[in-house]
């Protein structure tokens, strides 16, 4: 036995004529792409302005940077929570210059390679592959090769292949730290 309220919604769906037939039609992916036109004007002036956006969004990302490069005992080191992507790294390393300065300090060192004995002279030239001045490099992804370098030996005679640590040697290396985690170096890979 219905009630008279779903009496009521059923003589509505029974007595309705008109019906909505859908079609089905091919789209260019011409069609699917959103008009930006009207907004152009607006995004060319937020590129035109001079904010800064990393402060008004990451405010202690800088703060944390300021200390670290004004810190003049114990081990240097910053571990952020952050996307790990290499835009982010990217804008992380670039907000990290502004506290590092210029430095035309060498750090590293000049190997020299005769017959099987290797020596490390002081820095004397910033082209020589191991002489740095304090740089800044990120990483998103690296293999323990390209982070700490290689040694390898072809014919009897010692190659030498700085990594990212001898890049930034006196300088910031900001590493993803997925990538320690996933490699060989802590064992979880």
């Amino acid at each position: 036995m219905l009630n008279r309220g779903d009496y009521c919604i059923i003589s509505l769906f029974l007595n309705q004529t008109n019906a909505i037939i859908l079609t089905s039609s091919q789209l260019t992916w011409q069609n699917l792409q959103p008009d930006s036109s009207q907004y152009l004007s607006v995004f060319s002036r937020i590129a035109d302005e001079e904010t800064d956006s990393l402060a008004s969004v990451q405010p202690r990302l800088l703060n944390a940077l300021a200390h670290l490069y004004h810190q003049s005992q114990g081990f240097p080191l910053l571990l952020v929570r952050s996307q790990e992507n290499s835009d982010y790294l990217s804008l992380i390393a670039q907000a990290a210059q502004r506290f590092a300065g210029s430095s035309t300090t060498l750090f590293g060192g000049d190997y020299h390679i005769i017959a099987d004995n290797v020596t490390l002279q002081p820095p004397t030239d910033p082209q020589r592959p191991f002489t740095r001045q304090g740089e800044i490099h990120f990483a998103e992804w690296f293999e323990m090769e390209q982070l700490f370098g290689s040694v390898r030996l072809h014919k009897d005679r010692i190659q030498l292949e700085p990594g990212l640590i001898h890049r930034a040697n006196g300088g910031t290396l900001v590493l993803a730290l997925r990538s320690f985690w996933r490699s060989r170096f802590c064992g979880c890979g």
